[in-house]
């Protein structure tokens, strides 16, 4: 059985061979095409390793642009004599702590815009209801949006499992700047 594998295959070879020698020009073309190919499946690979790495990757891509972003301020810091490390923590720190300030002070508002989102739409109605056959048409030139709109607000509150999602989704991203705000760090404080 083996014999039949490598007579067939010696076969294709000793065509393949006798082809690209004769004619140079077709050799080359099919090695750029090999070429072309190899380099589209090393692409699709790289894709979709990065797709089911993205929890690792993303970290440390964004550590590497958070220490980018900061190592102005650190060098900065450290011409005013601090040593590298001392500056790299004291920059860090002061971001990170800006960036956790400021999403806190807009959580509030954020939360009362997504709860004030049901009473915008009943609004929004109230001053639609002297144009309805305006609406009527719109609504089924959209393909009947609103209907779209008024199921996801329904499911909205009928899943509490959305909820928990956002949930952790939010913390799925804390996670990732905190392990990319570490990274940062010990990239500024090595100098």
């Amino acid at each position: 059985m083996s014999d039949v594998k490598s007579s067939g295959s010696d076969t294709v070879r000793h065509v393949t061979d006798s082809v690209c020698s004769s004619n140079p020009a077709i050799r080359q073309q099919t090695l750029q095409s090999i070429r072309r190919l190899l380099l589209i499946l090393v692409v699709i690979a790289i894709a979709a390793t990065l797709v089911y790495a993205q929890r690792i990757v993303m970290p440390v891509v964004l550590g590497l642009m958070i220490a980018l972003t900061l190592r102005p301020p650190v060098q900065w810091l450290v011409k005013l004599k601090l040593p590298a490390p001392l500056a790299a923590v004291i920059v860090v720190f002061s971001v990170s702590g800006v960036v956790g300030v400021g999403g806190y002070v807009l959580t509030e508002p954020l939360v009362e815009v997504f709860v004030s989102i049901p009473d915008i739409g009943d609004r929004i109605q109230e001053r639609l209801k002297p144009y309805p056959s305006s609406l009527e048409a719109v609504s089924q030139d959209m393909g009947g949006l609103g209907v779209g709109v008024q199921a996801a607000e329904r499911g909205v509150m009928e899943r509490p499992d959305v909820v928990e999602t956002a949930a952790a989704s939010i913390a799925a991203a804390l996670t990732s700047f905190s392990l990319a705000a570490v990274l940062a760090l010990l990239i500024l404080a090595s100098g």
